[in-house]
């Protein structure tokens, strides 16, 4: 199981144990179902307060550690093909709660989805993992057909994404990324 899973749980646990002693000091059930709506409302309340934090609220958190990547970045996808080395321009969002990464690449040729997406603690680094499908557009299917890849990025800055690449045609390359302002 992952660290930051691991840390969610935890967070959890002590939350929902918080919010039932506090429902028990107010209520002081005298029976075995006052006991039970006690633990009942606690999880309920407990599950609430820990999505919205899963979701939004861990990136006001300044003791999370997990990287708060940008929602928008755009750089340059250099790659090597049969030989040819090639640029390109290209949009990255990245969709991001505590513990779920998501990444959509556009090019002009094509846009890709990650399958799966990890953000890995590694060698005292944090590493963003996912596999990829690619979907050409029409115009472009024919020479850059739909394939998956897999790409790396080593998160030393939030702001400037460096990774690379590779995919089941023998496609490798690197990518750059620089965070687009949110208020443009």
């Amino acid at each position: 199981m992952r660290d930051i899973t691991k840390s969610f749980i935890k967070k959890s646990s002590w939350v929902s144990t918080a919010i039932g002693v506090a429902i028990y000091l107010i209520h002081q059930p005298k029976d075995l179902s006052g006991f039970l709506s006690i633990i009942k409302y606690s999880v309920i309340l407990s599950a609430v307060i820990m999505l919205a934090y899963e979701r939004k609220f861990w990136r006001c958190n300044p003791f999370e550690k997990v990287p708060k990547l940008h929602s928008n970045y755009i750089g340059i996808l250099s790659y090597n093909y049969k030989g040819n080395a090639e640029k390109k321009e290209m949009e990255v969002k990245i969709k991001q709660t505590l513990l779920s990464t998501r990444v959509i690449l556009k090019t002009n040729e094509i846009r890709s989805h990650s399958v799966t997406a990890n953000l890995i603690f590694e060698n005292e680094e944090y590493v963003l993992y996912y596999i990829y499908q690619t979907i050409p557009k029409s115009e472009f299917s024919q020479d850059n057909p739909i394939q998956y890849g897999a790409c790396r990025f080593i998160i030393d800055d939030v702001n400037e994404l460096n990774g690379n690449y590779w995919t089941l045609r023998k496609t490798i390359g690197d990518l750059h990324l620089k965070a687009v302002s949110e208020a443009s």
